[in-house]
């Protein structure tokens, strides 16, 4: 019988850190959390070193900003994909990013259902598939505002470039 073990690596503070996703060949974690976006990379000796971007404050020309980031998902060719979901995430649909999962750099983005929340790129093709949660929301004037939950497929193509640019 084979026996299993582990020991932890590295460690790093990163505050509201929730979802992570690991991109193996750059050794870059993108972290997504209540205080956005990080991207992380594992040095050798373990020591974690976290820079924290700046997506839901300028994603959108601001339309994000207040709301929040709910998943981060990469793939074996570095391409990372990142769930945001506006304020009012019952009203408006959310979008999911595709960054680059080893610089952070921002490419191209689609509008896919209300609240998403899930997202992960099948193995061994190009789509990206999202969960999106649908939840109610009490509206400012009392109304109760209940889109449907739903799976969203997105064909993806390429990967960044330098200047952050994913090719269609």
């Amino acid at each position: 019988t084979r026996q299993l073990s582990f020991e932890r690596v590295g460690r790093a503070s990163i505050s509201g850190a929730e979802v992570v996703s690991y991109f193996h060949a750059e050794r870059s974690i993108l972290v997504a959390g209540t205080d956005g976006l990080t991207i992380a990379r594992l040095a050798p000796n373990g020591s974690i070193a976290p820079k924290r971007l700046e997506y839901l404050e300028s994603f959108g020309g601001g339309a994000f900003a207040g709301g929040s980031m709910t998943h981060v998902a990469t793939e074996a060719g570095g391409l990372g994909a990142v769930c945001l979901v506006p304020p009012n995430f019952a009203l408006t649909r959310g979008v999911v990013a595709l960054v680059d999962a080893a610089s952070g750099l921002e490419g191209a983005w689609a509008s896919v259902g209300y609240n998403p929340d899930c997202c992960v790129f099948a193995s061994h093709s190009n789509l990206l598939v999202v969960a999106n949660e649908g939840q109610p929301f009490v509206a400012a004037d009392g109304r109760v505002v209940d889109p449907p939950g739903s799976i969203s497929i997105v064909p993806v193509f390429g990967k960044a470039d330098e200047h952050g640019e994913i090719p269609a």
